[in-house]
């Protein structure tokens, strides 16, 4: 599985952060000023998808709830056991307690303005228990579940969440729900899971390289292409191939005992997932859609030459499969890592000296860069169906809400720290996030676990290439059998 690493909460910390922000942040709620409120038109039905396609359809607008007292609903989230929906998994440092703490102003604020509470409800046995509380229904039941989005399509398969394009009073087209991965989420015209503003992990889960310019300096890296790390990118020659030379450069027997160990000098550290990462970095995609909306083996000459030219990197001899028993970056005898936009914070945490770059292009022909998204890494937004009648509404309003103040309050406190110093260490690497971000997607096989695809690569990876050849031609029976599965289970649900 991809290692999305997400800090733990220091108990003594978290206490200290939030009272630096209590003091910081104590007049926020109060100075809300209705100019920042969301409108509130009493005098008009709920605002739905089908008013919003029209000319005069601001997707940056406040969402106008249909009521303007909710009666003191209780919405309900349950969340992974790590707490995934309240931003308390990047807490434990200074800029994260001002996340969570902006977060907990959003719920205040909106709750009081429209009287409604937010309850979070986290379970590490988060599907059984999406299950069984989903059987029981009445007040066992829960409003959204924000669970890791590949969690979400055998459960939308047994009914148990909504088709949000059906959700009428729900603003999917705002810009408040990231427009760029909603298309990737569907599956035959159907949309069950959302991400945007209300939720970060997508951003934080995003994959990039760090690479340690401690190491650039020492072994006078810059003068293999008079050019650094950054001016690389810049320059389109930031490759595989040259991932690859860089990766020979800088593994060194450090010792001289012609073993190569955990105290020697390593390019590159990688796990067999890495894999898509990379073939996601190089344009491809395991899977791809058809003019229906539906997934399809995407066997194109240039994928299988690319996942060829990577298994060829990743066998160089320059990397590592795995990490050893501790972080090999995080110890200075690592030169490259690929990891997600969340780790850069604990390789800030251990003092070391890095900076970012996207994924490399598979050749100098590529347009641009590409990044993954961890799909293990991202919660998402759903409706369940135990919701019923009115109270579909109230929920779908209550989600636009949350997610609009997202976009105002919480969004900006997240630009900050993903963007600015409090991670980052050199002004480039902010402008390297900046191409990190620009064309990020999912792997869709890993999404809606189609066909094997995913566990089939990670074994060809860990065989070292071996089998790659067959996998494509081996899967495309699957890959169909298991659409055809998926789209009954939706029919008998219709």
């Amino acid at each position: 599985m991809k290692k999305c690493h997400f800090p733990q909460m220091h108990g003594m910390v978290r206490f200290l952060c939030l009272a630096l922000v209590m003091l910081m942040l104590v007049t926020a709620v109060a100075s809300c000023s209705d100019e920042k409120t969301p409108p509130v038109d009493t005098g008009t039905d709920h605002q739905g998808t089908e008013q919003n396609t029209g000319d005069g359809y601001d997707p940056e607008a406040a969402p106008t709830p249909y009521l303007e007292d909710f009666g003191g609903y209780e919405f309900r989230v349950l969340t992974r056991g790590s707490g995934m929906w309240t931003s308390d998994d990047i807490s434990g440092d200074y800029m994260g307690s001002i996340i969570a703490q902006a977060a907990y102003n959003r719920n205040e604020y909106l709750g009081e303005r429209y009287n409604f509470s937010v309850y979070e409800y986290k379970a590490d046995d988060w599907v059984t228990t999406a299950r069984n509380t989903a059987l029981a229904g009445g007040d066992e039941a829960y409003d959204m579940w924000s669970f890791k989005m590949n969690d979400m399509p055998s459960l939308a398969q047994e009914g148990l969440v909504y088709d949000l394009n059906t959700v009428s009073c729900m603003n999917i087209d705002a810009a408040y729900y990231d427009q760029s991965l909603r298309y990737q989420g569907t599956f035959a015209n159907h949309l069950f899971f959302l991400t945007g503003d209300l939720l970060y992990q997508d951003d934080l889960a995003t994959e990039c390289v760090a690479f340690n310019a401690t190491m650039f300096d020492e072994l006078n890296l810059e003068s293999a292409y008079s050019m650094d790390m950054y001016e690389l990118v810049d320059a389109g020659k930031w490759t595989l191939a040259t991932y690859t030379e860089l990766a020979r450069m800088t593994t060194v027997d450090k010792n001289g005992d012609g073993a190569m160990d955990n105290t020697d000098y390593w390019g590159f550290c990688y796990e067999p997932a890495d894999i898509l990462t990379l073939n996601i970095a190089a344009g491809n995609s395991l899977l791809q859609k058809d003019a229906d909306d539906i997934f399809v083996l995407n066997s194109t000459e240039k994928q299988i030459n690319d996942l060829q030219k990577i298994m060829g990197f990743l066998n160089s001899g320059y990397a590592v499969a795995g990490n050893w028993e501790d972080s090999v970056f995080t110890r200075n005898v690592q030169f490259t890592e690929i990891c997600a936009v969340m780790d850069l914070a604990t390789f800030d945490g251990e003092g070391l000296n890095f900076g970012v770059v996207p994924m490399p292009k598979i050749d100098e022909e590529q347009k641009n860069y590409n990044s993954f998204i961890s799909t293990y890494g991202s919660n998402c937004i759903t409706i369940c169906t135990t919701v019923q009648g009115e109270e579909l509404n109230k929920v779908a309003n209550i989600i636009d809400l949350l997610s609009y103040e997202s976009r105002q309050s919480v969004s900006p406190q997240l630009n900050k720290y993903i963007f600015g110093a409090y991670v980052l260490q050199h002004a480039e690497d902010v402008r390297m996030l900046e191409v990190v971000f620009a064309n990020r997607r999912y792997e869709l096989c890993y999404l809606w676990s189609t066909g094997g695809l995913y566990s089939s690569m990670i074994s060809v990876c860990e065989a070292k290439g071996e089998g790659l050849a067959g996998v494509f031609d081996s899967s495309k029976g699957a890959v169909e059998a298991s659409v055809a599965r998926k789209l009954e289970r939706l029919q008998n649900l219709a």
